[in-house]
């Protein structure tokens, strides 16, 4: 992909800290409830939302194919990623290929990100240092795995279900601080699938992953 005169290719680092992924911070197993009611007041999970994320991770294939489109820096503009993302419950490990522009493989197991460039050099990082990347790791992961107690950990939960399958998660940071990092997340679906995870910072801006059915095209 070409680049306007006067940029640079994003690092992959960098690259990191603006992919979600998905993706796993350690996360309390008793967090209990995902719900505010309007006084604040936390309510049990819907019922409705715990079905969906048990089926979810029931159907969930092996590999999911995305497309995503970011903002680049001043001079390079959107960049579209194209990769896949693996789900690995028996180590509780989230894989990230990045396939285009750049090839790249990020790792999150516990609260370690390994991010390895084309180069085929890996760095380990903290998870814990960058909020926003760990809080869209982790409602990455426990939505492929159905744990709704992880979810409720780090997020306020908002399901809405529509008659013709398709249905609608918002999940809002529960922390303060987290929330300068991310203010919500919008994942839609339909029936058991994953259709979208948008990604909305707390300036607005809104970025959307698109899952596909097979290889997306950049």
């Amino acid at each position: 992909m070409s680049h306007r005169a006067g940029g640079r290719r994003p690092t992959i680092p960098e690259r990191a800290k603006r992919l979600l992924l998905c993706v796993v911070l350690a996360l309390a197993p008793n967090a209990g409830a995902v719900a505010a009611g309007a006084d604040g007041d936390v309510l049990p999970p819907d019922p409705a939302m715990v079905a969906r994320l048990s089926g979810l991770a029931a159907d969930s294939s092996d590999v999911l194919h995305y497309r995503e489109t970011r903002e680049g820096g001043l001079f390079s503009g959107p960049v579209t990623y194209t990769g896949r993302l693996q789900w690995l419950p028996d180590i509780g490990e989230l894989v990230q290929w990045v396939d285009s522009p750049s090839r790249a493989r990020l790792s999150v197991l516990g609260d370690r990100v390994e991010i390895q460039g084309e180069n085929g050099r890996a760095r380990s990082l903290p998870l814990s240092g960058r909020p926003g990347l760990g809080a869209m790791m982790a409602g990455l992961k426990a939505l492929l795995s159905g744990d709704v107690d992880a979810l409720g950990a780090v997020f306020l939960a908002d399901y809405l279900e529509a008659g013709d399958g398709q249905w609608t998660l918002h999940l809002k940071p529960r922390d303060e601080a987290l929330r300068e990092h991310l203010a919500l997340l919008e994942v839609r679906g339909q029936d058991n699938q994953l259709v979208a995870i948008d990604r909305v910072d707390a300036r607005g801006t809104r970025q959307a992953m698109i899952i596909t059915d097979g290889p997306a095209s950049p």
